[in-house]
């Protein structure tokens, strides 16, 4: 598992209380999950990992590197509510032409999530994160 050494403070807005405020110490280091799209797909397609701030890193080697990621509450990417708007994304991360490396510091409350991409809607990235120490 990667490890970043972060000099930033990041506070996320709560999404449906799913996405926690994250704050770190400079030069804390905290893990990361490094996620590698080819023309293939995305590898790997599932994360499992224990509560907590992590960095996601979206290395992007496909030929379409404008592209944005979005993470959703597992099964709810693309979906509508009751009075018909769409189900907004936990957060979403745009990768501008030839930039290769995007990366967010998260912290997201136990559950399944959805990492999934706008101009591929069937590559998806399965996320599942367990309680604090299991």
């Amino acid at each position: 598992m990667w490890k970043i050494a972060a000099a930033v403070v990041v506070s996320a807005a709560a999404g449906f209380g799913q996405l926690l405020p994250t704050a770190i110490q400079p030069h804390q280091v905290v893990p990361c999950e490094p996620i590698t799209v080819t023309r293939f797909g995305p590898h790997p397609d599932s994360i499992t990992r224990p509560a907590g701030p992590f960095m996601i890193a979206i290395e992007n080697h496909s030929r379409l590197l404008s592209d944005r990621f979005s993470l959703y509450v597992k099964g709810t990417a693309g979906t509508t509510t009751s009075d018909g708007s769409s189900v907004p994304s936990l957060f979403d991360l745009t990768a501008a032409p030839g930039r290769i490396l995007d990366y967010k510091l998260i912290n997201l409350q136990p559950g399944e999530y959805e990492l999934v991409f706008s101009n591929h809607p069937k590559w998806k990235v399965s996320i599942t994160i367990t309680g604090s120490g299991q």
